[in-house]
């Protein structure tokens, strides 16, 4: 059973091991913006060659963050006093727009894509699954809600409609659906990183949960 990685570079050991090479470096902190720039780099070539990643979208937006967040602590840099790209708050604000953009534009796409466009065959991964056995439901039925619960959940999402209720929401939902399918969780580490921040941060900037806020600010 093997996971595929975004970007794909299948038969291409050297760009293989440059992303090894750039993951470790982003994981220990270590030379920080270069090696994020060097991923996003290779991430949008990827997209550009492959359109098909689009619905990967979440991890060119969450490179974006990391570089405007510019927070090197915990990390080798800060231990070693390596300097890092630095934003105002301001253009940091922008980072849960960013993300919400990714994350919820990659649950929108996955769910036309993979559901609404070709029914037939996620329909064929849910019997091959035997889901439509564990809960008696057709599987149309399987394809139609799974195709709506995603839409809306990336639709919330993208609007920054209760963000933070929305992103653990779609952590449950994405939790159970690695145990039904067997999916292998490290293919999906930038999604659950991603809903992270999002509770942590919530809506931010031209979102809903901010007009609302604001709205009570002045009543």
């Amino acid at each position: 059973k093997h996971a595929l990685m975004s970007p794909a570079v299948a038969d291409q050991p050297a760009f293989a091991t440059l992303q090894i090479v750039l993951g470790f470096l982003i994981v220990a902190g270590l030379a920080l913006t270069p090696a994020v720039l060097g991923a996003l780099a290779l991430s949008i070539g990827a997209l550009i060659l492959h359109p098909t990643l689009l619905d990967n979208l979440e991890i060119i937006t969450g490179l974006l963050a990391i570089l405007l967040l510019g927070q090197p602590k915990p990390g080798l840099d800060d231990l070693i006093g390596l300097p890092m790209s630095s934003f105002s708050d301001k253009v940091k604000r922008w980072v849960p727009f960013i993300l919400r953009l990714g994350l919820g534009g990659s649950l929108v796409l996955m769910s036309i894509n993979d559901k609404i466009m070709n029914p037939h065959l996620f329909g064929s991964v849910i019997e091959n699954f035997g889901l439509n056995q564990a809960l008696p439901l057709s599987v149309g039925m399987w394809v139609v809600s799974a195709a709506l619960v995603e839409l809306a959940l990336g639709l919330a999402l993208l609007l920054g409609l209760q963000t933070r209720i929305v992103s653990a929401v779609t952590f449950l939902v994405l939790t159970l659906s690695f145990f039904f399918f067997g999916e292998d969780v490290y293919a999906h580490v930038t999604v659950f990183g991603t809903l992270f921040v999002l509770i942590i941060m919530g809506g931010g900037h031209l979102s809903l949960d901010d007009v609302y806020a604001k709205r009570r600010q002045r009543a």
